[in-house]
């Protein structure tokens, strides 16, 4: 044993041992010191210590070979036989090197041992915190620390950089939002006190959040001023706050951008996720950016004239900069948004996103943007289960983001799983208390299954951080008069809004009270036109429209109630592929279309027609226990147990339906041929007439007031 510890002194390896864990200690501590004060990936610890560790046995057999001299690295002479090396070395020296030596190793084995167990610690809360479901602030993401970037005033002379001010703001909010960690309050909330001489307190109750960050900006020639500020709410402390000056240039703004996130990550004591952060290219021209701002605020607020104009500056900021990947996601997302806003047609607008988001995805793969632009796209095209793909995927990238959980509730919605798109739509609301939009699709839902006293709790809630707030002023107000029998009260709310968003559910009240002469200067496309001939019988009308028919689900209804079963099996096996997956489900929203596949594809020995049976009676077994109130939804149960000769549920079913007070179009369904000449359907049919005629006669009144004003 001697012997080798003399020859590993001679071999100088002893003290090669001592520096190397010495400058390894201090190579780690610099490297925990780099990763918290430049913010870099948390994986960069680990990699420095485990890069030291596997240098040191390298180091050592190198040593072992070798010896640096004078004359340069030569390889270490052997000993002589006979000789133990002792004489060239001290006698005390070593063993007190391989005690310093053993005392280095082992704190160096506590530090990684340390650093690793608390590295597991955190990943399991943070692992713990997003796998609860999320109901109250106070219990889950109110446990985080939390912030709302409020839109910064534009203080430039001319006060007509309003939409650059919203755009710096909005930047910087998405990119704390992709911070692990912290709680971002979503743009429509932290927007809605600009203008408001609110205080900080209010605002941090309203929001729910503990810290503020706010500012100005002041455009002047060339020269860009930016201040910002972080306030606590509870006692209105400035914690930090910063000027910056600099030449109007794009790598400034970024630069300024990337400063205040990371100060305010710094006093937050949160990390930002620089990778997720990064992951779309910023533009090379400051007019492409500029016009980018311009289109996104047109967007946002999703008028037919706004959404043009959006379309038109996305192609411009496209044109000053063919590398913009977040250029074409916004136009592709405006695109695809005209379809519900602008009545665009729906397979050119489709076309025309697919080849802009395309091109996104290729300059900027998996970015943020074009995720939650693929889970629009897949929306459109009624496939759910990419919609929840995608949604789970732009979240992961940004937590915080209610867009993407509004967007993952509908496909879950559609998909058949009410809980879970529950539990989006509450979580977005906690993340965008203020969005009204928001408030109505989680009043939707209560409304839909029948839980009226949630929804009174909803609005009560709203209503205690936004006292000004009326549900008679609401967009709402319609959709919860209609989902209660109320339809004149319905008619009269949306009417009077004047929004062309509401002509498809107007034309829909029409069709199920038999109210054939609509107002012919509303706006109206050809699928609420066909609707309409289908309701008064003229079915010729209605199969006339069918090349312009953007609705693929109404091409197969007109078809089929025509009595075009071919026509209508033509148009419907194109879908039934998807409604066979593994993975689709009736939902609440989407149950009316599964039924009218399975009527048209019961009239053909259609293959996985009982697969299609198995999954409605499913979904229609388990509405049956719950006070269900969706009139559409109501009818495709009805329609469901009458081609099945389930008469009991059938008229189950109907009874509820006219209990309601609702009135449909649809018994003219062939499913109901069985039952048409019986006592109990001729009293329903009589109900259901009695009830469509007192609403006309109301709505027809109301439409006499409206002409007159």
């Amino acid at each position: 044993m001697q012997h080798f510890i003399n020859e590993l002194r001679r071999r100088k390896v002893i003290g090669a041992a001592g520096v190397y864990a010495g400058l390894s200690w201090l190579i780690i501590q610099l490297g925990i010191a780099l990763e918290t004060s430049l913010n870099l990936p948390t994986w960069f610890d680990t990699f420095v210590t485990t890069f030291v560790l596997v240098g040191f046995p390298i180091a050592m057999i190198f040593t072992w070979i070798f010896d640096v001299t004078a004359e340069g690295i030569r390889r270490t002479p052997e000993l002589a036989d006979g000789d133990d090396g002792a004489s060239e070395l001290g006698k005390s020296s070593g063993l007190l090197v391989l005690v310093g030596l053993a005392v280095i190793l082992m704190l160096l084995g506590w530090q990684v041992l340390t650093i690793s167990q608390t590295d597991s610690i955190n990943r399991s809360e943070i692992s713990l915190l997003e796998s609860m479901p999320i109901q109250k602030a106070e219990t889950t993401l109110g446990l985080l620390p939390s912030i709302a970037v409020l839109a910064f005033d534009d203080f430039s002379q001319g006060k007509d950089q309003g939409y650059f001010a919203d755009g710096i703001s909005e930047d910087l909010l998405n990119i704390l939002a992709k911070t692990d960690g912290l709680k971002v309050t979503s743009r429509t909330s932290s927007f809605s006190f600009k203008g408001k001489n609110m205080p900080v307190s209010e605002i941090g109750k309203a929001l729910n959040v503990a810290n503020v960050l706010e500012g100005s900006i002041r455009k002047a020639g060339n020269i860009l001023r930016i201040n910002a500020q972080l306030i606590k709410t509870t006692n209105d402390e400035h914690i930090w706050s910063e000027s910056y000056k600099r030449t109007l240039t794009i790598d400034n703004i970024f630069d300024i951008q990337d400063e205040i996130s990371r100060s305010i990550a710094k006093e937050l004591k949160v990390k930002l996720n620089v990778t997720a952060s990064g992951q779309t290219k910023q533009p090379s021209s400051l007019l492409a950016y500029e016009l980018y701002l311009h289109a996104r605020e047109n967007m946002l607020q999703r008028q037919p004239a706004t959404l043009e104009k959006a379309i038109n500056g996305f192609n411009k900021a496209i044109d000053l900069d063919p590398t913009f990947a977040a250029a074409y996601s916004g136009l592709a997302d405006a695109l695809l948004l005209s379809i519900s806003y602008s009545g665009s047609n729906k397979v050119d607008a489709i076309a025309n996103a697919k080849t802009n988001l395309f091109r996104a995805i290729e300059l900027a793969p998996n970015s943020f943007d074009s995720l939650i632009v693929s889970g629009t796209l897949a929306f459109f095209e009624e496939d759910w289960p990419k919609v929840i793909r995608f949604s789970n995927q732009a979240l992961a990238i940004n937590p915080n983001s209610s867009y993407a959980l509004v967007r993952l509730a509908n496909g879950y919605g559609f998909n058949g799983q009410p809980k879970e798109a529950l539990e989006a739509l509450e979580k977005a609301q906690e993340l965008d208390p203020l969005d009204m939009t928001i408030v109505n699709n989680l009043a939707h839902l209560y409304v839909r299954l029948g839980q009226k006293n949630a929804v009174k709790q909803l609005y009560a809630e709203y209503r205690s951080v936004n006292p000004d707030f009326k549900i008679e002023e609401t967009a709402f107000a319609g959709f919860m008069d209609f989902f209660q029998g109320n339809y004149a009260a319905a008619h009269l709310h949306w009417s009077k809004r004047g929004e062309s968003i509401f002509s498809e559910e107007i034309v829909d009240l029409y069709q199920n009270i038999q109210l054939h002469n609509f107002n012919g200067g509303m706006w109206i496309s050809a699928d609420t036109k066909a609707k309409l001939l289908v309701a008064k019988g003229d079915f010729g009308g209605a199969k006339a429209l069918l090349p312009k028919i953007n609705d693929t689900d109404l091409r197969i209804e007109v078809s089929y109630l025509a009595g075009d079963f071919e026509q209508a099996q033509n148009f419907a096996s194109d879908r039934l592929d998807a409604y066979l997956g593994v993975w689709a489900k009736p939902g609440i929203d989407s149950v009316d279309n599964w039924t009218l596949i399975y009527s048209v594809m019961r009239k053909s020995d259609q293959t996985g027609i009982d697969i299609l049976e198995g999954k409605l009676e499913t979904f229609f077994d388990q509405l049956s226990q719950t006070h269900f109130s969706y009139s559409v939804g109501i009818m495709a149960a009805a329609t469901f147990y009458a081609l099945n000769d389930n008469e009991y549920d059938a008229y189950l079913w109907l009874n509820r339906f006219v209990d309601l007070g609702h009135s449909t179009y649809l018994l003219i369904d062939p499913a109901f041929d069985k039952l048409r000449n019986s006592e109990k359907f001729i009293n329903i049919q009589k109900r259901n007439a009695q009830n469509a005629s007192r609403h006309r006669v109301a709505i027809q009144a109301q439409l006499e007031d409206l002409a007159r004003d």
